[in-house]
């Protein structure tokens, strides 16, 4: 189970890795199969750039006047830029918008996990410092990188968050996604071209675009969203935009409002393996703060099924001694634990019978209990995972994980 509280680290090396590129132009949705090195230099011409931007009362929404300016397509080193720049900062409360065409989709997959990390707020709008024009231009990326803070102007009009650009905003804990903005999806630019473009690569076969477009399935789970974005992404070509509508975003979940909950959806890892995933995500009482949580259910082996539940938590939360998952009458308990940062896995098994019998049932769920005097604030947790569509999962579960074994024998004969 170790291996799972890696599985971030796994997806982002293997988008890295295989060049998952999506960055899209003005020009790029004009002039279909624009080359992959000239998108690369669009990138290096335009690399993402944070500050620090202040305006009026209530520029950046209902008593905020100061936010990170995110400009610019997401290039190789945005992940870290990030970091580094969250590290810097005297507040770490700011809000960031993003104004963005696109990018790489690993670097994509980094911002949005600094940012759920540190609990963040993003939205979509531009930027225009003082000094420069609607458009940062090479003169204005001059004066933005004299200073770290900027009198600014933020506009949600026409501003764009388009690509990759939509992979990192859906990391962020909070999102909004003002009414006059744009946010747009295509599938993955992976020609032959596009590793040269970035100069030698490591061994192994490359990754095809399906295989792509299912690590990043599982990511999306994990960040609360509906999976359905990537299959609607993946019917887009390359060449093209689809801008996403209100009722996409609210169904979705791309907009963090209120509770969300995702489908059971069946996967398969990058190690074969089968699963169904379900995310949760919820208000913390008495807060605006987000969080989510993801159940797996996976193949049962010798009548016991595995059971993981990932959950976000952060380093200020209380630990509890253990996590209850009740199904109907049954209960069982998850007693394994890893965790990194800001994510706790627990890990244990129950017996299929139990399991089917939550079919029955409208929820399974998940409860923690602490030690005294240890004591969560608020009381202990509960998170719901509702069970509707969850036999139909489990039946395609049961012959997704039969074929597996049977290719497993016929394989090892």
């Amino acid at each position: 189970m170790r291996d799972d509280i890696t599985c971030m680290n796994v997806l982002r090396r293997l988008l890295l890795l295989c060049s998952a590129l999506l960055a899209v132009t003005a020009a790029a949705a004009a002039a279909p199969r624009e080359p992959a090195r000239d998108i690369y230099a669009s990138i290096r011409r335009q690399p993402m750039i944070f500050y620090e931007a202040k305006g009026e009362p209530g520029a950046c929404g209902p008593g905020c006047s100061e936010w990170i300016a995110a400009e610019g397509m997401i290039d190789p080193d945005a992940g870290k830029r990030l970091r580094d720049f969250l590290a810097g900062l005297p507040r770490r409360n700011l809000p960031i918008f993003f104004n963005s065409t696109g990018g790489l989709a690993g670097q994509a997959v980094l911002l949005g996990e600094a940012m759920r990390e540190f609990r963040m707020t993003a939205g979509v709008g531009r930027t225009t410092p003082e000094g420069c024009r609607s458009v940062i231009d090479e003169a204005c990326r001059r004066l933005i990188q004299g200073k770290r803070e900027h009198k600014a102007r933020l506009v949600t009009a026409n501003a764009r968050c388009l690509s990759a650009c939509v992979y990192a905003l859906i990391g962020a804990s909070v999102r909004r996604v003002a009414r006059d903005a744009q946010l747009g999806v295509h599938t993955l630019r992976m020609p032959a071209q596009t590793a040269a473009a970035q100069g030698p690569q490591p061994p192994g076969p490359p990754m095809s675009v399906p295989e792509a477009h299912n690590l990043l399935k599982r990511y999306v789970i994990e960040m609360g969203i509906d999976p359905a974005l990537i299959d609607m992404a993946a019917k887009v070509s390359a060449d093209r935009v689809r801008l996403v509508s209100r009722e996409e975003i609210a169904r979705l979940g791309i907009e963090a409002r209120d509770a969300y909950e995702t489908s059971w959806t069946p996967y398969q890892d990058v190690s074969r393996r089968f699963y169904l995933l379900k995310s949760v995500t919820q208000v913390v009482a008495d807060s605006t703060d987000f969080r989510t949580s993801v159940l797996r259910v996976g193949c049962k082996t010798a009548g016991r099924v595995p059971i993981l539940l990932r959950r976000e938590l952060p380093a200020s939360d209380t630990v509890g001694s253990a996590v209850h998952v009740a199904v109907g009458e049954g209960t069982f308990n998850l007693d394994g634990r890893v965790s990194r940062g800001a994510i706790e896995v627990r890990y244990g098994s129950t017996s299929a019978e139990l399991l089917q019998q939550a079919t029955a049932a409208p929820y399974i769920i998940v409860t923690e209990t602490f030690a005294p005097p240890a004591q969560a604030p608020g009381g202990p947790w509960e998170i719901k995972f509702s069970t509707k569509g969850l036999a139909k999962a489990l039946d395609e579960l049961q012959k997704d994980c039969g074929d597996a074994k049977a290719a497993d024998d016929t394989a090892r004969r």
